[in-house]
């Protein structure tokens, strides 16, 4: 894993860092390998990301405020449940939810905490980048990596949104960094990479994957050695050891060996379809880069073969592993490229590799040239940029999502109107549930067991025999084809795009809403317009109080 200093395109005169020396030294030595006009690159890179991250602080997608309820349920001693005296895993990442409890019962605000630790990730991945980058080909630092992921939309708007996202791609890179860090240690391998690759199997479930190429890079690199040490063996108890401690405590708690969200999302697809994964992939790479950005990663990872093949490798199979892991929830809901987001420096770190080797090669004569070209391809990389920062802006923004957002006016009035005892039935079971603090049925199954596992038809028949007290379903003017799509909403929709329905748009919510005993146990109370996507009807059991108590102000009422 060694750097030669002999090889093409090292620059002469460079001090390199020892085996074993800190992350920190890593990055500090590349940095100081970077010539004055790289440097300045980089920093302008990094501040796009910075202000593109800033730009997208407002919006919080739903599925957030499901980790915080489950997190200050966890510490105000309730246990990791979403409903008082429940038992079901509605949250896909354990780890984050465990961090953001340890947050609420530090007493820090845990949304806005959410927020700066996944910024905070984001915002380290460029300077890990520069570091790994030193160890690929062509065996000197480079900053068009960096450029590739500040300046791609999805990697903002996912690392300041409050979900886990964020976290886990500057996690997967850190724990590529210390791979190669132990690696390099001249005798024995080292261990320090284990309990990061551990995090990544503990905040996601394709996490675990990931520690898959890991185990089997430091086990081969071991056999090579033919000097058999304890870092191996001990980097697989860790690793593996904390696997089989979260399975065990999953079964103990919940009485199943994977989350909830995956009956929801993947093994029932008649409840929740959005596309499928090779259609989510081919438009991410009709949108970022068509064929440039797979074939630079491929020329990147060739190139570093002969002498860095354990971390290129290591790279190249923990982007096949994401990829597998989409194929394999195609089912799920992956708006905005989120599932392609952790592995996005990883991938644009070959990508660089790749191109930086091909400049190298192929760059024109004279500094004039040069200057124009790199300027050319900057203010083309950017002007993409900006227009798919807009376009992501437009696809969300009516989505109500946010400080201002519909569903936590909602939430909020509940909780001022109806009494805590009071039960409630939805789709959209993040933020109204979490601001209102009411009981919840989840109609996706997501926090509910029952549903996830059941056709819509049993489901349905379920929520009316528990008769909640208040049922909102999604209905009226809403797209003709199913948001997401495989990839999500990525450019503004037109009015010729929507048609007016009555009849809900979620398989459970129309086979509840179809169903004989629905009209006559509930009764429509009001509408909330959500933008040009769909409205929110509340409908209230019959013999419920009808009205919210007087003086309850509902401004979004129609």
């Amino acid at each position: 894993m060694g750097s030669n200093p002999t090889l093409s395109g090292f620059v002469p005169g460079t001090v390199r860092p020892a085996p074993n020396a800190p992350v920190t030294r890593v990055m500090a030595v590349a940095w100081r390998d970077l010539s004055r006009p790289e440097q300045i690159a980089f920093w302008v890179a990094w501040a796009w990301l910075l202000g593109s991250m800033i730009h997208f602080s407002r919006f919080t997608y739903d599925d957030v405020f499901i980790s915080l309820r489950y997190a200050e349920n966890l510490m105000e001693g309730r246990g990791y449940t979403f409903n008082p005296g429940e038992r079901v895993e509605g949250a896909s990442n354990p780890l984050w939810v465990w961090l953001l409890g340890a947050c609420a019962w530090m007493r820090l605000p845990i949304l806005p905490t959410a927020k700066v630790v996944g910024g905070l990730a984001v915002l380290g991945v460029p300077w890990l980048q520069l570091g790994l980058s030193r160890a690929l080909a062509p065996w000197r630092p480079n900053v068009v990596s960096v450029w590739l992921t500040a300046l791609a939309a999805p990697m903002a708007f996912w690392g300041v949104n409050g979900l886990e996202t964020g976290a886990e791609a500057g996690l997967l890179l850190l724990a590529i960094v210390l791979t190669h860090r132990d690696l390099g240690r001249t005798g024995r391998i080292g261990v320090s990479a284990a309990p990061a690759w551990l995090g990544l199997a503990l905040i996601r479930p394709e996490g675990a994957g990931f520690t898959v190429p890991y185990l089997a890079v430091i086990g081969i690199a071991e056999f090579r050695r033919w000097r058999h040490g304890w870092g191996t063996l001990g980097s697989a108890i860790i690793v593996l050891g904390g696997i089989a401690a979260l399975q065990a405590w999953r079964w103990r708690t919940f009485g199943a060996l994977v989350p909830n969200t995956y009956w929801a999302k993947v093994a029932n697809p008649a409840l929740f379809a959005t596309g499928n994964g090779r259609g989510y992939l081919w438009r991410f790479l009709l949108e970022w880069g068509g064929p440039l950005l797979p074939l630079g990663a491929a020329m990147g990872a060739g190139l570093s073969w002969r002498r860095g093949r354990d971390l290129s490798a290591l790279c190249s199979a923990t982007v096949l592993c994401q990829v597998g892991f989409i194929l394999l929830v195609s089912c799920d809901w992956m708006a905005g490229w989120r599932f392609m987001v952790p592995v996005w420096p990883v991938l644009a770190l070959l990508a660089g590799s790749g191109c930086t080797a091909l400049w190298d090669r192929v760059r024109p004569e004279g500094r004039g040239w040069r200057t124009v070209l790199v300027m050319v391809l900057a203010v083309g990389l950017a002007g993409t940029s900006a227009r798919r920062m807009s376009r992501l802006d437009s696809a969300i923004g009516p989505n109500g999502y946010g400080p201002t957002g519909l569903h936590r006016d909602i939430g909020r009035w509940l909780k001022a109107s109806f009494g805590s005892g009071t039960t409630l039935a939805l789709s959209d079971a993040g933020e109204i549930p979490y601001e209102s603090g009411l009981v919840t049925m989840d109609l996706l199954g997501l926090t509910d067991s029952y549903i996830a596992r059941h056709s819509p038809a049993e489901g349905a028949a379920s929520v009316l025999l528990r008769a909640p007290d208040l049922i909102i379903l999604a209905q009226g003017t809403r797209p003709k084809l199913v948001l997401g799509g495989g990839g999500g909403v990525t450019a503004p929709l037109r009015p010729d795009d929507f048609t007016d329905v009555d009849v809900p748009r979620g398989a459970l919510e129309r086979a509840l809403y179809l169903a004989p005993g629905f009209s006559a146990r509930y009764r429509r109370s009001r509408v909330w317009t959500n933008s040009m996507f769909y409205d929110l009807v509340l409908y209230t059991r019959k013999g419920f109080p009808r009205q919210a108590p007087a003086g309850r102000a509902d401004p979004y009422h129609n």
